[in-house]
This record gives structure tokens, C-alpha cells and sequence, in this order.
């Protein structure tokens, strides 16, 4: 029989907190995306870097399912990284990968929203945390090392 974790081990450290809560709000940009293209009074609040997205999913069809597609996968991500899995990691990882590759070719071409550039470094940023790579259990064995040390 295998001892009851103690509470230190069932505990998320904070920056497990952190990398949820910016997925959430990055999830929230899309839904919201997808509110201003449907509701004109969200279309006149929105600033000028989400006019073209939302503009764009107003015109393009299937543009809206992409969005909430999108958005509720970082849900889904934000969820599993506090539920300690892999999973949600590796969604994590995958789509911030995307919207930074996005973000350097918008800002090498036509510009690129420096808010959301920002989000996205952060979130590459607390995703290489050894501690939240230790939760979901994708450090190397020479990282692993150094820390059971």
C-alpha cells in the first residue's frame, strides 16, 4: 500500500496557475472575436488590431467554428495543465507555437498585435518553467536530475 501524497506534492505551483489563467484569456480573445462578428455594438468597442479578425470571421465562412474551435482548445489545454497532464501541455505548447510563428511573420509583413505578441512570449515563457515541466512530467533526464538533487 503506497502512502497518501503529502500536501506539498498535491499542490500546483503557482506558475501552473498562471500559464492556465493566460490560456483562459487568450481563449477569451477568440470567443470575443467571435462575439464582435456577430454583434455590431462589440464591433464598435473592439480596438483596431482585433478589427481585422473580426471583420475577417464576419466575412469568411467558417471562420467563426475556427475561432471557437480554437479558443476552446486552449480551454482544454488550461483545464489538463491543472489536472497535471501532458495533454494539456503539449495543446499549450502546439498552439502558442502557431500564434508565435503567426506573430513573426505579421510582424515582418503587415504588423502584428503587440498585446497579443506579448501573451504569447509569456506563455512560451512560464510553458519552459522546469517546475510546470516537472508537473506534467516532460523534463529531461539531466533535468530531472538536477532537481531530485
Amino acid at each position: 500500500m503506497t502512502a497518501a501524497p503529502s500536501p506539498a506534492q498535491r499542490r500546483l505551483p503557482p506558475t501552473v496557475y498562471i500559464l492556465a489563467f493566460l490560456l483562459i484569456v487568450k481563449a477569451a480573445a477568440f470567443f470575443a472575436a467571435v462575439l464582435g462578428a456577430n454583434i455590431e455594438a462589440m464591433r464598435r468597442l473592439a480596438g483596431t488590431a482585433a478589427l481585422g479578425i473580426i471583420d475577417g470571421a464576419a466575412r469568411t465562412p467558417g471562420a467563426t467554428v475556427l475561432l471557437l474551435g480554437v479558443g476552446a482548445i486552449l480551454i482544454v489545454a488550461a483545464l489538463a495543465l491543472l489536472q497535471r497532464r501532458r495533454a494539456g501541455w503539449l495543446l499549450a505548447m502546439v498552439t502558442t507555437g502557431v500564434f508565435v510563428a503567426i506573430d513573426i511573420y505579421g510582424f515582418l509583413t503587415v504588423g502584428s498585435n503587440h498585446l497579443w505578441m506579448a501573451l504569447n512570449v509569456l506563455t512560451v515563457f512560464y510553458l519552459n518553467q522546469a517546475d510546470v515541466r516537472a508537473v506534467v512530467g516532460v523534463l529531461s533526464d539531466r533535468e530531472a536530475v538536477g532537481a531530485a538533487a
